[in-house]
């Protein structure tokens, strides 16, 4: 399936306009969206990604062309830091709860690694200064 073609079948889920559509994922006009479905440009991650920010139901891979099922599919369950409960799309009502848990969990390991790096850094730090004492 072409990237047109994509494109096609996802504004046509949106049930919206081209232009409708563009404005909906955070386009400032239609123009991305009209030159990929002229075959002028290809998806991108960045287009790929503001498509699933706004509809999570649609699969990342579908838009990037690794994958013929335009819906997530499988189990999408999440460990919660370090809880063994698990959390699956069918468990969930609204859409896309999955996928901002994943961006959250995502967000709390950078974090933890940034926190990390800071306590080695104040404690790099802290050695210096009783060196320079002594």
């Amino acid at each position: 399936m072409t990237d047109a073609q994509i494109i096609e079948k996802v504004v046509d889920y949106s049930k919206m306009s081209q232009r409708e559509f563009a404005l909906e994922i955070g386009l400032s006009n239609a123009q991305t969206i009209y030159n990929v479905i002229k075959g002028k440009h290809g998806i991108s991650t960045n287009l790929a990604k503001m498509i699933t920010d706004r509809f999570p139901e649609i699969s990342y891979d579908f838009l990037r062309g690794r994958n013929e099922n335009i819906f997530q599919s499988g189990d999408n369950s999440v460990n919660i830091q370090g809880v063994n409960s698990k959390v699956k799309t069918r468990d969930i009502s609204a859409s896309g709860k999955i996928n901002e848990i994943q961006t959250l969990k995502k967000e709390v390991k950078r974090l933890q690694q940034e926190l990390k790096e800071c306590k080695e850094r104040e404690d790099k730090l802290m050695t210096l200064l009783l060196q320079q004492k002594e």
